[in-house]
């Protein structure tokens, strides 16, 4: 009974939870104002970021390559400009893959992969307490919140469980897992 409890005082609004991790930590940079490959209507302004990039595609009919963000638009790599192939969008903080995890009938598809030395320290932090929590079972959203709770209130009802959490304790990672949405 003091478990559940304890659960239902750590449930945060998510209004009040900002995750500077989302649901990936890669990034990406525009690099000249640019349209994604799939909305016409909208684009970034050079400069911008495109938060949240989970794969690179490229297309078999013409070798166009794209990186792709989780559950938002694709934008080119490279558009032309005054008839030369110029870079559009360029990560920031990760690599490709060397190999498709996945092809279909019209794209080659792969993975970025996290490069540690191209992070802040505080995404670096962030990235790492976020893998403990995955490690033991715990959906990357859940993971991705209660780590903001640590760093941002760790004196909090919910910061002291991530943190016994974080470091294996059985019983606060059975919360996670019962209830995986109470720091979201």
């Amino acid at each position: 009974m003091k478990i559940l409890y304890l659960a239902a005082i750590l449930i945060v609004s998510a209004a009040n939870v900002q995750s500077a991790l989302a649901t990936d930590p890669c990034k990406a940079v525009a690099l000249t104002d640019i349209k994604p490959t799939d909305n016409p209507y909208s684009g970034l302004k050079k400069g911008e970021i495109i938060e949240s990039v989970t794969q690179y595609l490229i297309a078999k009919k013409d070798q166009a390559a794209s990186f792709c963000q989780h559950g938002g638009s694709c934008y080119p790599r490279f558009i032309k400009k005054d008839g030369k192939n110029v870079e559009a969008v360029q990560l920031t903080n990760c690599t490709v893959g060397t190999k498709p995890y996945d092809t279909d009938e019209d794209s080659s598809y792969y993975a970025v992969i996290v490069d540690k030395s191209r992070m802040s320290g505080d995404d670096l932090k962030r990235f790492e307490l976020s893998n403990k929590l995955m490690a033991f079972g715990i959906i990357q959203i859940s993971a991705d919140g209660a780590v903001d709770q640590l760093i941002n209130d760790p004196t909090s009802e919910c910061g002291k469980i991530v943190d016994k959490a974080i470091k294996g304790d059985r019983k606060a990672i059975s919360i996670f897992k019962v209830y995986p949405n109470q720091c979201n």
